[in-house]
């Protein structure tokens, strides 16, 4: 699965804890940035989860204009540890 995300944006909860926003389509993209230009890059979840653990975000959140998933760094890391062992078998 391709997600998209705005290269070198991090958006703030209400506890102030930053996240690299993520968007399943289009749509939900063009809904975040009505009418802001910003470079975006589409990649898959594996590429996602290692840029989080190097960098300083404390998680992603999935289409931040509408359903607002947040998943935390540990969270993130326990899902790609569980896709490359589903992808082992």
């Amino acid at each position: 699965m391709a997600l998209a995300i705005i290269i070198g944006m991090l958006i703030k909860n209400e506890k102030e804890e930053t996240f690299i926003p993520l968007f399943t389509d289009g749509i939900q993209l063009r809904r975040f940035m009505k009418e802001q230009q910003c470079p975006v890059m589409v990649c898959g979840f594996l590429m996602i989860a290692d840029m989080l653990q190097r960098g300083n975000a404390s998680g992603i959140m999935i289409n931040p204009s509408t359903s607002g998933v947040a998943l935390s760094k540990p969270g993130v890391a326990a899902l790609k540890k569980r896709f490359c062992e589903e992808k082992e078998l």
